[in-house]
């Protein structure tokens, strides 16, 4: 209306308020009509597409809080397990200070040292315990944060094509998923996925073509998880040995220092006791890797395990 009326206005004042005629009022009427719906359908483009621009930044934020959050988890699961390795420790340098006290032949520093010994292991385990409590108030279980398997795939594969894309490698990664779960402890799922893959990621470094497959599978009772590239391979010595707690092909050659993650044997945990599942590979040197993970369903959809 402001509109028509505005225009009524200005052909009233170039025409002297004369010749008003009713066809010039539907022109009138049509033209301001035309302008309103197209200035209405642009303020409703603008507004849609500043929506959903909001809505991908959210949603980018909310993967990213997913995948740091199951880094944490990851870690804070296996410094819990050290706790007992350390009430171990801190045991042990008791005992040997008791037994000091009954062997004449110790000394009073001997004896002091062993003590010192059990009671430094003992605040190093109240450090973890505080920092375990307070990373888990952070990442506490949340009973409405069930994820779609979907969506931790695109989580995970989303983070690992951004740090690709970063390092400008020639890597493309697919996703074959006719899987459709529900997933409550999606943490450690992430967690599993994404160190097969970059480990695929390591061993495609300096080739060119380099070709990630990630295929998720319904075997009946089983989620069947494997992830193959066109890599380096590995030797059978190699393949014997990546399981095992400590042992690792990624350090710096120049400083010697390990790359950080949560290793295939921690993953081998993780798999075995949360799903109670196993892993294996299979390898060619110069052909490529086949990591293939088998998860139990049931354990997969039930609620994360204390």
């Amino acid at each position: 209306m402001c509109d028509y009326l505005s225009n009524l206005l200005e052909v009233g004042l170039l025409t002297g308020f004369n010749h008003y005629s009713y066809q010039i009022f539907q022109l009138l009427f049509v033209a301001a009509l035309v302008r309103s719906v197209l200035a209405c359908l642009l303020a409703f483009l603008y507004h849609y597409f500043t929506l959903l621009m909001r809505q991908e930044s959210h949603e980018q934020r909310y993967y990213n809080f997913i995948w740091i959050a199951a880094s944490v988890k990851s870690e804070v699961y296996f410094m819990q397990k050290n706790i007992s390795e350390i009430e171990n420790v801190m045991k042990n340098a008791y005992l040997l200070n008791q037994h000091l006290q009954d062997n004449q032949s110790s000394t009073d520093d001997d004896r002091s040292t062993a003590l010192n010994i059990a009671r430094d292991v003992h605040e190093i385990k109240k450090d973890y315990q505080n920092v375990i409590r307070g990373l888990g108030d952070y990442f506490s279980d949340d009973s409405d944060a069930n994820m779609q398997l979907a969506d931790i795939l695109k989580v995970v594969t989303g983070y690992i094509r951004e740090t690709i894309k970063n390092k400008h490698q020639d890597i493309v990664i697919e996703v074959h998923n006719q899987v459709d779960i529900v997933i409550p402890n999606h943490y450690y799922l992430v967690s599993i996925i994404s160190n097969l893959i970059f480990n695929s990621v390591d061993a495609l470094k300096d080739r060119p073509n380099g070709k990630i497959s990630l295929t998720i599978a319904d075997g009946t009772k089983n989620l069947i998880v494997s992830v193959s590239d066109n890599g380096t391979g590995m030797d059978a010595d190699t393949q014997a040995m990546i399981f095992q707690p400590g042992f690792t092909t990624k350090f710096n050659e120049n400083t010697g220092d390990v790359y950080r993650g949560i290793g295939l044997s921690h993953v081998k945990i993780i798999v075995a006791e949360q799903f109670g599942g196993t892993i294996s590979v299979q390898s060619l040197p110069g052909k490529g890797t086949n990591f293939q993970v088998t998860l139990d369903k049931q354990r997969l959809t039930q609620e994360a395990n204390a």
